[in-house]
C-alpha cells in the first residue's frame, strides 16, 4: 500500500510523464509524417530549378535542445540564402545534385524537399547540426509577391 506522501505526489508524476511524452512524440518522425499529410505533393527538381527557389520563405525551424522558432529564409537565384530567426542570422547555400536539394549553412547541413501544389510552395528540410547537437528540421512556405 503506497504511503500518503506517495499518493499525494502520484498525480504530479503522472501529469509530468504525459507532458514530457507529448513533447518527445511531437518531435519524432511520426509527427513530421502527420505534417507531411497536409503538404502539397513533392515536386521533382533539376539543377536549373535553383533559380526558381529565389524569394522570401517564412516558417519554423526546430533546433536541437529547443522548441520550434519562427524564421524567414531569403533565397537568391544563385542558391545563396540567409536564415533570419529569433536567435541568429545564418547565411548558407543550396544546390541540386542527383535530383536532391542539398544545403549547408553555418549551423547545419542536410537536404530539402520542395512541395508544390494549389498555388503553394513549401520547402521542408532535415539536417544535422554542425556542433554535434543532433538533427535539425524546418518548414518554410514561399511568400507570394504582392
Amino acid at each position: 500500500m503506497p504511503s500518503d506522501q506517495a499518493r499525494r505526489y502520484l498525480p504530479w508524476v503522472v501529469g509530468l510523464t504525459i507532458v514530457l511524452g507529448t513533447c518527445v512524440t511531437n518531435s519524432t518522425p511520426r509527427a513530421r509524417a502527420q505534417t507531411a499529410a497536409t503538404l502539397p505533393p513533392v515536386r521533382a527538381v533539376q539543377q536549373e530549378d535553383v533559380a526558381s527557389l529565389a524569394g522570401v520563405w517564412e516558417g519554423q525551424s526546430v533546433i536541437p535542445g529547443s522548441a520550434s522558432s519562427p524564421l524567414t529564409m531569403t533565397v537568391k537565384s544563385d542558391g545563396t540564402f540567409i536564415f533570419v530567426g529569433t536567435r541568429a542570422t545564418t547565411p548558407g547555400r543550396l544546390w541540386i545534385s542527383d535530383g536532391k536539394i542539398l544545403y549547408e549553412s553555418a549551423f547545419s547541413t542536410g537536404t530539402m524537399t520542395l512541395h508544390e501544389g494549389d498555388g503553394k510552395r513549401v520547402l521542408v528540410w532535415d539536417g544535422v547540426a554542425r556542433n554535434g547537437r543532433g538533427a535539425t528540421h524546418g518548414e518554410v512556405t514561399q511568400k507570394q509577391p504582392k
